[in-house]
């Protein structure tokens, strides 16, 4: 329950940290949503990453990243077809974001805590 308390606070951190460079970048590219998304997305997956490592399981096992990464790449290609179908059948999109947030939280946990940043056994 600690491990998830950290895990959301960090989350709730990372949600903030990626946005305001999402804001700012939209600023610098006057309304390229293209491409302030994706640099909020790159930043947001580097301070996230570090955030679960070093913050919420506390380790500095090698090795990694690339295994994050590839939870990030699959959470957006699972869940980003949910949103869009909760976005044209019941919801908006902000709240359909929302709904699915949920869910992708808690398996981005499990997969974390028991994939990529379990104990060295």
């Amino acid at each position: 329950i600690i491990n998830f308390a950290k895990f959301t606070v960090a989350g709730l951190a990372n949600l903030f940290f990626g946005y305001t460079v999402f804001s700012s970048f939209l600023f610098i590219f006057t309304d390229d949503i293209w491409l302030a998304n994706f640099f909020a997305l790159f930043a947001a997956t580097l301070f996230g990453y570090h955030l679960s490592m070093f913050f919420v399981f506390k380790t500095n096992k090698k090795g990694t990243f690339l295994f994050y990464l590839a939870l990030i790449a699959f959470q957006y290609i699972a869940f980003t077809p949910a949103i869009i179908f909760l976005a044209e059948n019941w919801f908006t999109p902000k709240v359909s974001y929302l709904v699915v947030c949920v869910p992708a939280a808690v398996l981005s946990f499990l997969i974390q805590k028991f994939l990529i940043f379990r104990p060295n056994t």
